[in-house]
């Protein structure tokens, strides 16, 4: 869970190469290390989003760190969090009468290649898959954190109180290999919410 200091942050989507501990490279290849869900605000005019940095729920890879990964919360879970976020904006001014409005999804992602290339990644949802973007990265041990903010699905005739949905982004790194030829390796992070199958079940 969060820290003890509460820092407010406007959203800023996209990819930032992160301050990360990296884990060993034994091999080449993609490595998810983790991934955090904050619950996401707005003020009453909509001209303001924000986020607490301890408000959150995630999760860490210290042993084995997987290309494809994911995590789920419960319907109580995903309750909860909201909760704690509405409890957290009525006792932080000038934040009382912000609205939960969606997600703000975190994924520090380490990638580790001799001869590095590229990265294309897109966010996506349930209902939604955003566009394709594309970042040179000359770093063979590189550490990005993928950031973006997503809204409630609502228009898309799911409850987010109730109906099961995700959020993360999906790519691929790619590299060259020893004949020289361009390969894409597949990696993605993301979070599962009122999830009949939570990954720390009730």
């Amino acid at each position: 869970m969060g820290s003890d200091t509460m820092e407010i942050m406007d959203v800023d989507p996209g990819l930032i190469d992160a301050d990360v501990p990296t884990p060993h490279a034994w091999t080449e290849g993609n490595r998810v290390m983790s991934i955090r869900a904050y619950p996401l605000a707005v003020s009453p005019d909509m001209s303001e989003t924000v986020y607490f940095t301890n408000v959150y729920v995630g999760v860490n890879y210290s042993v084995s760190y997987p290309s494809l990964a994911g995590f789920y919360l419960s319907k109580n879970q995903t309750t909860n969090v909201m909760q704690w976020m509405l409890s957290a904006l009525k006792a932080t001014s000038p934040y009382e009468n912000y609205l939960l409005v969606g997600w703000h999804i975190e994924a520090d992602i380490s990638f580790y290649y001799s001869k590095p290339e590229y990265v294309i990644y897109k966010f996506k949802t349930s209902t939604m898959v955003g566009e394709e973007t594309k970042t040179d990265i000359n770093n063979t041990n590189f550490v990005g954190t993928f950031k973006n903010d997503f809204a409630y699905p609502a228009t898309d005739n799911i409850d987010p109180l109730n109906d099961y949905y995700y959020m993360g982004v999906e790519g691929a790194f790619y590299s060259k290999n020893s004949s020289g030829n361009s390969v894409g390796r597949a990696f993605s992070a993301s979070v599962g919410f009122n999830s009949p199958y939570p990954t720390n079940p009730d």
